[in-house]
């Protein structure tokens, strides 16, 4: 069994290094996680983690946020 993470973010580019470290130590095997129009250098945190294998990475480019539908989408990811 493996466990995966889903994360939805946005502009977190402060915490998301340590948290991101801190779930991947703890076990966890893969975060599925989604940027939305991030533009305070999350992206580039995501694809750093992305390029080890750890982070499969989602960009949403889209003006509103779709919660319910990208986490369906991350989950459905996950289970595969």
């Amino acid at each position: 069994m493996k466990v995966v993470l889903a994360l939805l973010v946005r502009d977190e580019a402060d915490v998301l290094d340590d948290h991101l470290a801190f779930h991947l130590d703890a076990g966890v095997d893969l975060v599925v996680a989604t940027d939305h129009r991030s533009a305070d250098g999350t992206t580039e945190v995501l694809e750093s983690y992305a390029r080890e294998s750890h982070v499969h990475l989602i960009r949403e480019r889209a003006d509103r946020i779709r919660q319910s539908e990208w986490m369906t989408r991350m989950a459905r990811l996950a289970a595969d």
